[in-house]
């Protein structure tokens, strides 16, 4: 019985790890550095939901048939997720053709957005009764929490308009040159999320799919 609840303990502690930690950027470039930042503070969750099928993507349908939670569906031929999704990024190591990826101008974005005032703007725009005063603690916390509001609903928006925008071939063209192509890579998930499935379950899903990953 004790050895049995050391396992249980175990694979709690290893997922808890999975689910908290990212993995080392020890001796990684500075840009790395920068989008590991971003993605711990967007979360894992917000992360995949960021997530779009690139050029790659044949419809296969291999990620709908393995996402451990159903949170993917295929339309017209391309995978869209759905509010079941828990960023758990099995779709991703399972794609064969590597066809997932984040937008670079969205997490670039990301990063621009965390700079501007939201919480001023908020104040300002609807005429809240709330007066600057930057040595309260009550009125820190009011700031932080419009902010919060601001910037969560500026990133939603702002992914959108880079959804529409990727359709045009003007930003297509962009997206194919070389060095944009190295920097998409460099925002695969895997390199910063692990899959938040034991190694069994991933060796299953690599016999299903036929092609070695990134691990």
């Amino acid at each position: 019985m004790k050895r049995f609840r050391m396992q249980i303990n175990s694979e709690k502690l290893r997922r808890y790890i999975q689910k908290n930690q990212t993995k080392s950027m020890k001796g990684a470039p500075l840009p790395m550095h920068i989008i590991a930042f971003i993605y711990k503070l967007l979360g894992r969750k917000t992360i995949a939901k960021l997530l779009v099928s690139t050029d790659e993507c044949n419809s296969c349908a291999h990620c709908e048939k393995l996402c451990p939670h159903n949170a993917i569906v295929m339309k017209n031929g391309i995978p869209k997720r759905t509010s079941h999704c828990k960023g758990c990024f099995m779709c991703v190591y399972a794609c064969p053709k590597q066809a997932f990826e984040v937008p670079m101008i969205t997490i670039f974005g990301a990063l621009a957005l965390l700079f501007l005032p939201f919480d001023k703007w908020i104040i300002q725009i609807f005429n809240l009764p709330i007066k600057s005063n930057m040595l309260s603690i009550k009125y820190q916390l009011i700031a932080l929490v419009l902010w919060g509001i601001g910037y969560a609903i500026s990133v939603f928006l702002f992914e959108k308009a880079v959804s529409i925008a990727s359709h045009f071939t003007f930003f297509k063209k962009i997206g194919n040159l070389s060095r944009i192509k190295k920097m998409r890579k460099m925002l695969n998930p895997l390199l910063y999320f692990p899959v938040l499935y034991s190694s069994e379950e991933v060796k299953n899903t690599n016999k299903h799919v036929g092609f070695r990953t990134l691990f």
